[in-house]
């Protein structure tokens, strides 16, 4: 037991006195306070921008400039009018304007207008004036008709649909699809690629080894269940110390930082939420870490481990090609199986729980699932490592390599 801890802690120092590490640990936590932060605060920004913007406009119509300006003015886009066409041209593309609006002469009758702006422009200015322009000129054309423009608007008003859900301790929170959908998608990728990083460190680690014959001078000292088990626990350890960070970095954020700063924070975001981040990561890890350790043994060279880790990176593929199924439909039976499959569930089921949390039984025999199916990837594995750490000069199939588990 002496000489796993011994691997166990030489495994840990490699992983975490690593830059790399330290650097993705340092970057972890500005990634999650940049998608629980930013989005709230780019919306306050975009509802009450700081700066004005300079409008060149072109008309005709002097009234109708005046009108339209009045309005825009309340949003801090400055109408400029009065120059030749031309001249606001060179403006804009010069930096003084940030667009130019022409109106043409039959404003009333026509539907398509032209706006100007360098390299795209800004996408708050272009769609405030859009929808202030048509609101004055739909309201112009039904008081030319005799109608009173702002009853139309009361009897046309359509009523929105505020989606709301309701957690099992019965408190309701506000939920907009487009922030489950950046939420649930940024949660899967860091388990994603947290999992891929780490488990080909694992599978690379194992495989250098072999190749090198240090691991025969190893086993001399050490079995080859200690190896694996030391490579895979002394990762873990490094795992689970940096995504303990991140998870109370993300809880800090958004249990103290958000409400100081007024910042809405999106229910998707909960610390019950994070807890669940954090566990099906470390479930997913070990689940994979396994495996990879088993194959980086089997392997003859790092090309003929990538050849056998397609399976492995399918399973984690599949659930981010569906992300967006699962989330519309969280309760269909593809997305059922595939958060019980346990190859993929760490993914699914984290989404389904992200977006309509399922009863806790489902929770919890999805966690009974994962537990079980790890403990027998870790015999298999084991058996596995035992064989093909020793086995070189040949590039195995999956046939032969499943042969050794009888072995």
């Amino acid at each position: 037991m002496r000489k796993v801890f011994t691997v166990i802690r030489e495994e840990f120092k490699m992983t975490a006195a690593n830059r790399a590490f330290i650097i993705l640990t340092i970057l972890g936590p500005f990634l999650i306070a940049a998608i629980t932060i930013l989005p709230g605060l780019l919306a306050s920004k975009a509802v009450n921008p700081e700066k004005e913007y300079q409008i060149g406009v072109y008309a005709q119509d002097a009234n109708f400039v005046v009108e339209l300006g009045e309005t825009l003015k309340a949003r801090k886009i400055i109408l400029r009018y009065g120059e030749d066409l031309e001249v606001l041209k060179k403006r804009v593309s010069g930096g003084e304007l940030e667009g130019l609006l022409v109106i043409p002469d039959d404003y009333m009758e026509e539907k398509v207008f032209s706006y100007y702006t360098k390299q795209g422009g800004n996408l708050f200015v272009s769609e405030a004036i859009q929808g202030v322009l048509g609101g004055i000129i739909v309201s112009k054309r039904l008081a030319s008709e005799g109608l009173d423009p702002g009853r139309i608007a009361h009897l046309t008003a359509r009523p929105s649909l505020k989606t709301m859900i309701i957690d099992q301790e019965g408190k309701e929170k506000n939920q907009d699809v487009m922030e489950v959908l950046l939420i649930a998608l940024t949660f899967a990728m860091m388990i994603y690629m947290t999992v891929i990083l780490y488990g080909q460190s694992i599978g690379r680690s194992v495989l250098m080894e072999k190749t090198s014959k240090t691991v025969e001078i190893l086993l001399s000292s050490v079995s080859s269940s200690a190896i694996m088990f030391g490579k895979i626990i002394g990762k873990g350890w490094a795992a689970i110390l940096q995504s303990g960070i991140w998870v109370t970095m993300a809880i800090f954020i958004v249990k103290i930082v958000g409400p100081k700063f007024g910042l809405v924070i999106p229910a998707a975001l909960s610390v019950t939420n994070f807890l669940y981040l954090f566990s099906f990561f470390i479930l997913a890890f070990f689940l994979y870490a396994a495996i990879y350790a088993a194959l980086g043994a089997a392997a003859e060279d790092e090309q003929h481990l990538n050849q056998l880790l397609w399976p492995v990176l399918i399973c984690l593929i599949v659930p981010m090609v569906m992300i967006s199924s699962i989330i519309f439909n969280p309760e269909s039976r593809i997305a059922i199986f595939f958060s019980f499959f346990p190859f993929t569930a760490p993914l699914v089921m984290l989404i389904r729980v992200l977006v309509a949390a399922p009863p806790y039984t489902e929770i919890l025999l999805c966690y009974g699932l994962l537990i079980a199916t790890i403990g027998i990837m870790v015999i298999l594995s084991t058996r596995i490592f035992r064989v093909g750490i020793l086995m070189t000069g040949k590039k195995f199939n999956f046939k032969q390599i499943l042969s050794w588990l009888w072995q």
